[in-house]
């Protein structure tokens, strides 16, 4: 009897420590390289003890502020969403009473970021002046049947736009920061993700998780899926090339395409993949030196220096799926990766 009450007491203190966050994560995560993309590493550990950490969250999302990217933000789903000010060594969680799906700061003014997701299985979005020390709600949408914020934009020549998008494919527009709301369109299946032109001012991207890549050149107001002739079941993420507007590399269930007239044509980019999935889940584009560009197959980081001709790979030591991954703008050798669940 004695053995196994130890057994007990040893158990209660594992799950404990697991909990907690001891003992690294199981599954998801930040991980994070400073040699663009050749080694990588677990960056996870909490602001208030570095002996704690983050442990295995289900992230989806990392996004850097491009006005000073020492701050970086986590989107852990149903465990908030976590920020670091030291480039991803330490973090700590700003927003957790409500499932996190999106984030987006204001690139003229970073005080203000705007973070959706869900609460109650009502769509919400919330906005912080203060970096993220406060926030009030200014978006719940009526209908209770599990829909969330899954995508949201701020206007880089015009912030107080904002445009979110939701689960159910309706894109929502704000023109007053949040203070009252008016929809634009509706697309089929979850908005994934919006972005807006720096150059272009008119011209925003959206992507639908069943049907593609959309384009509007009206922000927001009518839209065109540039999609073309790439057929997949699923479309899970996209990146623009910021210096040459008519460029995109779309990722998809089926492998990565690039366009450079505008959905006119696509090519599909060939990974030197051994792996039985074909599901690329995250692409980015280093915008300093457009030719340089990454792609992720499940745990394996794949980066090309001559846009997708040919490709060198690095594995992640992780448990989990890349769900997202990110370059610092200012030093575009620092580079995130969130881990979590396969979509």
């Amino acid at each position: 009897m004695r053995n196994f009450k130890i057994v007990g007491i040893f158990l209660a203190i594992f799950l404990l420590a697991q909990s907690c966050g001891f003992g690294g994560p199981a599954g998801g995560g930040i991980y994070k390289s400073e040699d663009t993309g050749e080694t990588w590493g677990v960056s996870d550990k909490l602001a208030r003890d570095s002996e704690l950490s983050l442990g295995p969250v289900h992230s989806i999302g990392v996004e850097v502020d491009e006005v000073n990217p020492k701050n970086v933000y986590l989107i852990a789903t149903t465990s908030g969403l976590y920020k670091s000010q030291d480039q991803g060594t330490t973090w700590t969680g700003i927003l957790q009473n409500a499932e996190i799906m999106a984030v987006s700061v204001n690139p003229k003014n970073n005080s203000e970021i705007f973070a959706g997701g869900r609460v109650g299985g009502l769509a919400k979005l919330f906005r912080s002046q203060d970096e993220g020390q406060t926030w009030i709600e200014v978006f719940s949408e009526s209908r209770g049947d599990n829909t969330f914020v899954s995508a949201v934009e701020v206007m880089p020549n015009s912030p107080e736009v904002i445009l979110i998008g939701l689960s159910t494919g309706e894109i929502v527009r704000s023109l007053n920061s949040g203070l009252s709301w008016n929809l634009l369109s509706t697309l089929v299946g979850r908005v994934m993700k919006i972005t807006a032109s720096e150059n272009q001012s008119s011209v925003v991207t959206a992507l639908s998780l069943k049907n593609g890549l959309y384009r509007s050149n009206n922000g927001g107001a009518e839209w065109s899926n540039i999609t073309g002739s790439v057929k997949a079941s699923q479309y899970l993420d996209f990146e623009s090339v910021k210096t040459n507007g008519s460029a995109y590399y779309l990722s998809t269930v089926k492998g990565l395409y690039r366009t450079g007239d505008v959905g006119g044509t696509w090519q599909q980019l060939e990974l030197p993949s051994h792996q039985s999935s074909t599901a690329v889940s995250a692409v980015t584009v280093n915008q300093s030196k457009p030719s340089e560009i990454y792609a992720v197959i499940e745990l394996t980081v794949y980066k090309s220096t001559d846009a997708g001709i040919t490709w060198q790979t690095r594995i992640i030591s992780a448990v989990g799926t890349v769900r997202d991954i990110m370059i610092d703008p200012a030093e575009p050798n620092i580079m995130y990766a969130a881990l979590g669940l396969p979509l």
